[in-house]
C-alpha cells in the first residue's frame, strides 16, 4: 500500500474519532442543561386561589391548559399578566395562578394577588398561616 493510501485511512479514522467526541460532548452538555433546570423541561408551579390545590406543569403543558380552558368558554384564562393561567382540576374554577414559595415553610403560595368570584385574594400560606403584608410577592423570592 502506498503512503498516500495509509494517510487516507488515518484521516478517515481521525474524522470518525472527532465526530464521536463532539457527539459525546453535546450529549453530556444536554444532560447538564436538564439537570440544571433548562428551559426545555422546567416545571412551573401553580396554585388555585380558590381551593389551594397546587401542581407543577411544563411550559407546553401550561399552554395546553390555557387552550383547554378557553375552549370551555373561560375567555379570561391566559388573557393577560394578571389573569388566571388555568382552570383548577380540583374545584373547576378559573382561579389557577403562578405560585411562589412561602418564606416560612416553602409550600406554594400565590405569587401575586388574584381574583376569585370577583373578590381579591392576597398571597397566604394555607400550610403555616403566613400572610402577605401587601407586597406583590413573598419576601425572599427574588421576583
Amino acid at each position: 500500500m502506498s503512503r498516500d493510501g495509509k494517510s487516507g485511512w488515518t484521516r478517515l479514522a481521525l474524522s470518525i474519532a472527532v465526530v464521536g467526541v463532539v457527539t459525546l460532548a453535546l450529549w453530556l452538555f444536554r444532560g447538564r442543561i436538564r439537570e440544571s433546570g433548562g428551559v426545555e423541561d422546567q416545571d412551573i408551579t401553580v396554585i388555585c386561589a380558590s381551593c389551594g390545590h397546587s401542581f407543577g406543569s411544563s411550559i407546553e403543558g401550561m399552554a395546553d391548559l390555557v387552550t383547554a380552558a378557553q375552549a370551555k368558554g373561560f375567555k379570561q384564562v391566559g388573557s393577560g399578566i394578571s389573569a388566571p393561567v388555568a382552570v383548577c382540576p380540583a374545584c373547576g374554577k378559573p382561579a389557577v395562578y403562578r405560585a411562589s414559595r412561602c418564606p416560612q415553610c416553602g409550600k406554594p403560595v400565590l405569587f401575586t394577588s388574584a381574583e376569585v368570584d370577583g373578590k381579591r385574594v392576597k398571597p397566604e400560606c394555607r400550610a403555616c398561616g403566613w400572610k402577605s403584608a401587601g407586597q406583590a410577592s413573598p419576601p425572599g423570592t427574588g421576583r
